[in-house]
């Protein structure tokens, strides 16, 4: 039977058996109220209410008050699971709480997400400043800037703007909202609208003073009466035992904390002191698939410890994941020859030793974004066919895959060649796409059609190479995006969920062709 269609069969027979037990199953209905002051506030008789105090919000702690959300979160669905109950959640804020809790539920895997039925969000904060100074007294960036002292090198403050700004990080997977608030009301209606989520919105600014609290319970009343049961579209019987991301700087950059003990090694692969990478492995696991990622930074910046979390993240789910560091461009020292030099040398060495990381080599994936997936694709492409086919399959982001198509003075700062016909043979050598034909493994792209640093010609021309050479390339487009595919001015259409799910579902293509490839064989 064709894949899709078993797929497809197996969704509607998920949401039949969950429709099912809403016939015979309990159904445990729970109001999550969640405040940085002590609540005592109960505001619906007929549900359980779990009360969240998040206090570390004022101390800039924002990590630790969006994990205490997602583990209360997780923890309900989890205890009315393992009771054969059918979880049913509302989520209630006001003010900043209500921006994380928010940004707390987008974070959260789809499994836990979809218990979710409604939110009540009262003067949310949609879009954080993108800019604080140390002295600034405003209230928000008295929690901000500390916070950004804790992320460090992992992500600009602009970064973390927009990771905590719900209207640039909104999904069509939100569940109904009431949208208490008096500003920006036509913002949020268009991010409501575009990613089509149910929502009612008050403004109660025009009532008398003595008449808001009725109406504003008045409306609660309305909206908890109003929900309608969102069905689950996966068997929640089967909860993952890693945690999903937390923090979304970009794709590929977040904030997260590994569930299972995790084993860490730093290697070396060359005398420089860059040319390193870090090993990330659960204890006790064995014959891992093996994923490397390679960071981008514009070759003269950025560091692997940026993406721990997310090299975490794949080790949780049962890969051995490593991260590279190359020597960063400082001419005439370090060149692109050298930076696509190194990347090659340590997805050598790491091939060569995967079995020493408890890792299978004939199970590879690599993912790089940005300066890196372009030092990824040559690094690759350095390699001889018997080496590049242990490599399953590779993820590149925002890819500058033709040099040609960057700023003549740019050229320059890249080579350190300002005449010519010499740059020319420079910018052939290091492009990616003039060296399509020999390089083999399957290649998913990822492009923000609006990135002003590598513009959508590169991914473009690419896909004509891949084509011409008959080479697997999948590629998805991202609309209101920047580089490397952050949200610029609202939500990213596809939505980050959207964008991870086509990563995993390639990745497991990829991974999966070679094990019944294996099995093939053993029948012969």
């Amino acid at each position: 039977m064709d894949t899709k269609i078993t797929f497809n069969l197996f969704r509607i027979y998920t949401v039949l058996f969950f429709a099912t037990m809403t016939l015979v199953a309990e159904e445990v209905k729970t109001l999550i109220y969640i405040s940085h002051s002590p609540i005592e506030e109960t505001i619906i008789s007929h549900y359980q209410q779990r009360n969240v105090f998040i206090p570390m919000v004022q101390e800039g702690k924002l990590d630790e008050a969006i994990f205490t959300i997602q583990n209360t979160i997780r923890e309900t669905v989890i205890e009315n699971i393992k009771k054969k109950r059918i979880p049913y959640i509302v989520l209630y804020a006001k003010g900043f709480d209500a921006t994380l809790m928010s940004i707390a539920q987008t974070n959260l895997l789809p499994e836990y997400r979809e218990a979710i039925q409604g939110m009540i969000l009262e003067e949310p904060v949609g879009l954080l400043p993108k800019k604080c100074s140390v002295d600034d007294n405003q209230s928000l960036c008295k929690i901000l800037t500390p916070f950004q002292k804790r992320i460090g090198s992992r992500a600009s403050f602009i970064e973390t703007s927009k990771a905590l700004s719900p209207l640039l990080q909104m999904d069509w997977y939100w569940s109904s909202v009431l949208l208490i608030v008096k500003d920006n009301q036509a913002e949020w209606k268009e991010a409501f609208q575009e990613n089509g989520i149910s929502y009612q919105l008050v403004n109660l600014e025009h009532f008398l003073p003595r008449k808001i609290e009725q109406q504003r319970a008045i409306h609660i009343q309305k909206f908890f009466v109003g929900l309608k049961k969102r069905l689950p579209t996966s068997s929640q019987s089967l909860l993952p035992n890693y945690f999903g991301a937390v923090l979304r700087f970009h794709l590929g950059k977040i904030l997260y904390i590994p569930k299972n003990r995790l084993v860490t090694l730093p290697i070396a692969y060359g005398k420089e002191i860059q040319q390193q990478y870090s090993v990330y492995f659960k204890e006790h696991s064995e014959h891992n698939p093996l994923f490397i990622y390679v960071h981008g930074g514009g070759w003269n910046q950025g560091e692997r410890s940026s993406f721990e979390g997310l090299v975490q993240q794949y080790a949780d789910k049962g890969y051995t994941a490593i991260a590279i560091d190359y020597r960063l461009l400082q001419l005439p020292f370090v060149g692109m020859k050298e930076m696509t030099s190194d990347v090659g040398l340590a997805l050598e060495h790491i091939l060569n030793n995967a079995k020493g990381y408890h890792a299978d080599a004939n199970q590879t994936i690599v993912m790089a974004e940005s300066a890196g997936a372009q030092l990824a694709f040559m690094g690759m492409a350095s390699l001889t066919k018997s080496q590049q086919e242990r490599i399953k399959g590779a993820v590149f982001n925002s890819i500058p895959a033709d040099l040609q198509q960057h700023p003549i003075e740019k050229q320059i700062r890249l080579s350190g060649i300002k005449k010519d016909t010499l740059r020319q043979f420079w910018l052939d050598k290091y492009s990616p796409v003039k060296h399509v034909y020999h390089f083999y493994s399957p290649l998913l792209a990822l492009q923000s059609m609006t990135d002003q640093v590598v513009p959508a010609i590169h991914l473009d021309e690419l896909l004509l190479k891949a084509q011409y050479y008959k080479k697997p390339m999948e590629h998805l487009w991202i609309d209101n995006g920047v580089h490397p595919i952050a949200p610029n001015h609202k939500s990213l259409q596809p939505s980050y969920q959207d964008m991870e799910k086509k990563i995993d579902t390639f990745i497991t293509k990829q991974l999966t062709q070679k094990q019944l490839l294996i099995k093939s064989v053993r029948k012969k």
